[in-house]
């Protein structure tokens, strides 16, 4: 009950739009209670900088980018979404996001399941982003094809210089094809 009550403190902080709130961290099971309070904080808040969402219901993911997305004042430079279970289908409006996104500079993305596809539709916003700096992707399935598409989009993207692939199925294939784009 007493960790609730900080919770709850801590998105009344957000609402009101305080600047000396820049970082977020929440887990799925302490914003059941007040999720749609945290949708309608991120739609208006301009003071968070870094948003971590662990563990959070996939759909409820959807929900959290749509919201800031709608939010043209939110400058986040860092966003973490691990471990929700996103499928590539529930990516896209993130990647949409990346695409147009001129703040965002470190991404952590590691323990979903949108696997290849996901990583192939990563690659391509990785072409138009210019922000991204790091990029976390542990624990994925990235396969072949995923690294390939990854290879192409560094050879355009010169702004990300962190990608963490760390216990990543990549393969023998993946991890030549990317080991040959790193050669100088």
């Amino acid at each position: 009950m007493e960790e609730q009550a900080e919770i709850e403190a801590h998105i009344a902080r957000a609402e009101r739009n305080d600047p000396t709130l820049v970082e977020l961290k929440l887990w799925d099971y302490m914003v059941s209670f007040s999720f749609d309070r945290v949708l309608r904080m991120l739609s208006t808040n301009t003071a968070l900088r870094k948003l971590d969402f662990t563990d959070v219901s996939s759909l409820r993911c959807s929900r959290l980018v749509a919201a800031i997305k709608s939010n043209p004042k939110i400058a986040l430079s860092e966003l973490a979404l691990t471990r929700i279970n996103m499928t590539h289908e529930e990516l896209v409006p993130l990647v949409d996001f990346l695409r147009v996104d001129r703040s965002l500079t470190r991404l952590n993305l590691s323990g979903n399941v949108f696997g290849t596809r996901g990583v192939e539709l990563l690659a391509d916003a990785l072409k138009a982003n210019t922000t991204l700096l790091c990029l976390r992707l542990t624990h994925i399935d990235v396969l072949a094809a995923g690294a390939t598409a990854l290879a192409t989009a560094l050879k355009i993207n010169s702004t990300l210089t962190d990608l963490n692939l760390g216990n990543a199925s990549i393969g023998n294939r993946g991890a030549a094809v990317l080991a040959d784009m790193l050669k100088v």
